[in-house]
Parts: structure tokens; sequence; C-alpha cells
């Protein structure tokens, strides 16, 4: 299978959206919603939720680096999932 581009950025070899860079521009506390700007498209950022944080932390502070992979939040929409912070 060939590499595929999409909206979300990008798919290895096999079709399973790859691991992604990014720094979390947002996070709501209260209502534990988040957002983070990948690093290679600074067009594009992603909102996430803090049950997608690995560590199992729940929050994260603005500026943290990240490690991400993109999938799907419903029609037409596409979210932050597994994100690692770096660090």
């Amino acid at each position: 299978m060939s590499s595929d581009n999409d909206t979300t950025g990008r798919t290895d070899t096999t079709g399973v959206f790859a691991l992604r860079l990014g720094t979390v521009t947002e996070f709501d506390v209260h209502r534990g919603l988040g957002r983070l700007a990948p690093i290679d498209r600074v067009d594009q950022t992603f909102e996430f939720h803090c049950t997608a944080i690995v560590d199992g932390s729940r929050t994260v502070d603005p500026g943290t680096r990240v490690a991400f992979v993109v999938g799907a939040a419903g029609p037409g929409r596409w979210e932050a999932v597994e994100v690692q912070p770096l660090g």
C-alpha cells in the first residue's frame, strides 16, 4: 500500500496514522479540552480531550511538546488521540 496524504496529515505505508509531534496551544482544565498544533503544519490545529493523555495525568500545560496520533472525531472531523507529553 502506498503512503497517502489527507487533511489530517500523514499516514505511514500501512495506512495507519503516523505518530506526529506538536505543541499544546491551550488547555481548559475545567472542561478537560485542549488544542494542539503540529510542528509540521502551523496552519492546522487539533482538539483533544483529557482522556486522550496517555500518561493518565488528565491535564497538560500550554507550551508542552507532545507526540500524538490523529483519529476520527466524527463525520469530517479529526482530533488528536494518544497524546503523550514529551520531556
